[in-house]
């Protein structure tokens, strides 16, 4: 079957003119398998304080649980929708495919910021949630990689890395996913005895690359002349000279500053990535009510469906560009039937128009192009695998990378790294940059 249906694919690849990410995709796969091959070594004491910290607030979170409800099953959905619903009563949030009331972790964040929920009821809820929250952290990740479960060889866990699993040639990952390992877990991984991680993560890279397609020039002008923070700037475009007078305001427009100003800020921030692909209102509140802090405790839900509109509003209105883009782009989509992106001039054919992925591909697309090209520069030119010492390309996550060099050569390799991922793009009026950073584990890179 492979062998008949070879000609026709490269065939209409040659119609699209995609033949030439043939090269650039092969190239990916094999860092890919170059990554897998390397794996990343398991911090087994790391680990297991993570397990017991994990076993403790679940014991924790469920004697709370059974405070309210004697004997209930914390994962049987049929008793929980039978205390919120039928006993007392709660608003339904959402409903499942099968038409039940919906007791997911959206629905709970849902009640969790509902006035109509008493405080009793909120504390039996993020009792729940704090409780599988734990759990889920355990059986996805914590017990798979324990030393007996299978995943860790030797000390070390090889993922699966692919470059055709995504429509925009981004890398997916699999057995396990290392592009979910929570932020919190990732000092489990440590580099080889020897060696450290060198890590390095875009700046603003979908951000960047949306402004530079939407001709957004205060964005533009934030990015090259450094004289303020990109998300400074979205937060004064919403909160106006309010967002300057709160309480721990920076000295400079540069700084991310503390207290009431950073939360601001990151409001600001969230607001403006859930609304880059044109998301309605709707659903950038729901993506909202999402945020939560290490603990699992809810950011925003202090905050209204009317407040995020008018965020939103004002947001759009002092940065049209954005919303300019948006309709050129689905009027040119709608005229040719895909849209490309810059960098490599991969295509998305829609059979069906889909507003928000219309918009999404060029962007990420052509965001994850550049990140592509700068890890084969790097691999291909500087950075080779080495497989014996086990140093190299260990881990990529989306737009950012991660090295285990040896300890001797941190600086020098931290500087490479820099120099290669900042890069400009032929057409686009921004630089792209990253800063190296040198860590013991992953979480410090």
């Amino acid at each position: 079957m492979t062998a008949r249906i070879h000609q026709p694919l490269k065939d209409q690849a040659a119609d699209r003119k995609q033949l030439h990410l043939c090269r650039t995709d092969e190239k990916l796969q094999s860092i890919c398998v170059g990554m897998r091959r390397l794996g990343m070594r398991v911090d087994e004491k790391a680990r297991a304080e993570h397990q017991d910290e994990q076993e403790e607030a679940a014991d924790k979170w469920l004697n709370i649980v059974h405070k309210y409800r004697p004997g209930m099953n914390p994962n049987s959905n049929a008793q929980v929708r039978d205390l919120l619903f039928g006993n007392w009563s709660l608003p339904v949030q959402e409903y499942t495919q099968t038409g039940d009331e919906s007791v997911g972790a959206a629905s709970l964040r849902a009640l969790v910021a509902s006035p109509l929920v008493e405080q009793e009821q909120k504390d039996f809820i993020n009792a729940l949630r704090f409780y599988r929250r734990a759990q889920k952290l355990l059986s996805t990740y914590l017990l798979k990689l324990a030393p007996d479960a299978g995943l860790v060889k030797d000390s070390y866990v090889y993922p699966d890395y692919n470059s055709a699993g995504t429509v925009t040639g981004r890398l997916s990952s699999s057995n396990p996913n290392f592009q979910n390992i929570p932020y919190k877990l990732r000092n489990i991984f440590v580099p080889p005895k020897g060696c450290v991680f060198v890590g390095a993560d875009y700046d603003q890279l979908e951000l960047r690359f949306a402004a530079a397609l939407a001709g957004a020039d205060h964005y533009l002008d934030a990015f090259e002349k450094k004289q303020i923070d990109p998300h400074n700037l979205t937060a004064d475009l919403m909160f106006g000279d309010k967002f300057w007078s709160a309480e721990g305001a920076p000295a400079d427009k540069m700084g991310k500053g503390t207290g009431q100003f950073k939360q601001l800020r990151n409001l600001a921030k969230t607001i403006c990535f859930a609304s880059l692909y044109g998301a309605s209102v709707p659903k950038v509140y729901e993506i909202i009510s999402r945020g939560e802090d290490e603990e699992g405790r809810l950011l925003y839900a202090h905050y209204g469906l009317k407040q995020i509109r008018l965020l939103h509003r004002r947001w759009k209105e002092r940065a049209p560009e954005f919303v300019r883009w948006w309709g050129e782009t689905v009027r040119t989509c709608r005229d040719q039937h895909y849209v490309e992106e810059i960098v490599l001039g991969r295509r998305r054919y829609f059979a069906h128009e889909d507003y928000n992925a219309i918009l999404n591909f060029g962007v990420q697309a052509g965001g994850f192009a550049v990140v592509g090209l700068s890890m084969i520069d790097l691999v291909e030119n500087h950075l080779p695998f080495d497989f014996k010492n086990k140093t190299g390309l260990v881990n990529q996550l989306h737009d950012a990378v991660v090295f285990a060099v040896p300890e001797t050569e941190a600086e020098y390799v931290a500087d490479v790294i820099t120099k290669t991922l900042t890069r400009r793009v032929d057409g686009l009026p921004v630089t792209f940059s990253a800063e190296a950073e040198i860590g013991n584990n992953w979480r410090e890179v």
